[in-house]
């Protein structure tokens, strides 16, 4: 690589010792090289720490240690380390496929966005499964198409694999302290209402897992994931909505609180 970065990625580390190196491989096996790669070893955990020093012998690569700050902490350690136009949030059991960079960064080059958010494989057993956009999908939702803050509303939440100009990520501040669980949602808000471009690419070049400590598994997950949503919906859109966005919010607010009733009768 010569001369700056094109994409920085953000990866946070707690208790990932069965991914992490596969989620640095799929940078590693980038068709583009000018990456840099973050890693906040997010908990002083030591067996983390001796996965990635082999990968911090590449100087692109930064190791970051830290007391655990949850998901957001970590991911904003690391977004201070930064030196890349594009900054990608990179969990560390995610993926992205080789071509991520070749395809995205000429996109984001031409301008139109301010981030691009791809469409992701689910990682299971078996290796990958078919693509998935989470949540209903609006058509149609390419380059062309911006997202909507009714979109993400209506339950449309791209996936946070995606590139975002570093000077947006900075004028943000990055992943909210006070959005657990639905980080990613919060962001997307916050760009939004900033007056910033999201779009999307309907093709698939980032993968994600779910684990069996995912936030969203099980019931008591979904009732956590149901109130985190509600809660940053609650403070988010009257804020920055339109009339008819206040509105459609409580519909989806009826939806949300039945959904989360139901899941604790059950349980």
């Amino acid at each position: 690589m010569s001369g700056s970065p094109s994409v920085t990625f953000l990866c946070t580390a707690y208790r990932t010792e069965d991914t992490i190196c596969e989620t640095l491989d799929s940078v590693f096996a980038q068709t583009r090289d000018d990456w840099q790669l973050v890693v906040v070893d997010n908990g002083m955990d030591d067996a983390i720490v001796e996965l990635v020093e082999p990968y911090a012998a590449d100087p692109r690569v930064t190791l970051v240690r830290q007391e655990n700050q949850r998901a957001w902490g970590g991911v904003n350690a690391a977004g201070r380390h930064a030196v890349g136009r594009y900054v990608v949030v990179l969990h560390t059991d995610d993926l992205v496929l080789p071509t991520f960079m070749e395809r995205l960064v000429p996109l984001m080059d031409a301008g139109g966005a301010d981030a691009l958010a791809p469409d992701a494989y689910f990682l299971g057993e078996g290796g990958l499964r078919s693509t998935t956009f989470r949540g209903p999908v609006p058509a149609p939702y390419r380059v062309g198409a911006p997202v909507t803050y009714r979109e993400l509303i209506d339950g449309w939440v791209p996936f946070y694999v995606a590139p975002v100009r570093r000077e947006v990520w900075e004028a943000i501040g990055g992943f909210r302290s006070d959005a657990a669980h639905v980080e990613d949602l919060a962001f997307w808000l916050d760009l939004l209402a900033n007056g910033f471009v999201l779009r999307c690419l309907e093709e698939p070049l980032t993968a994600y897992r779910e684990s069996e400590s995912s936030d969203s598994r099980g019931a008591g997950g979904i009732e956590v994931m149901e109130q985190s949503w509600q809660r940053v919906m609650e403070r988010m859109v009257p804020a920055h909505g339109s009339a008819a966005d206040k509105a459609a919010l409580e519909v989806r607010m009826s939806w949300s609180r039945h959904r989360e009733a139901t899941v604790r009768a059950r349980r």
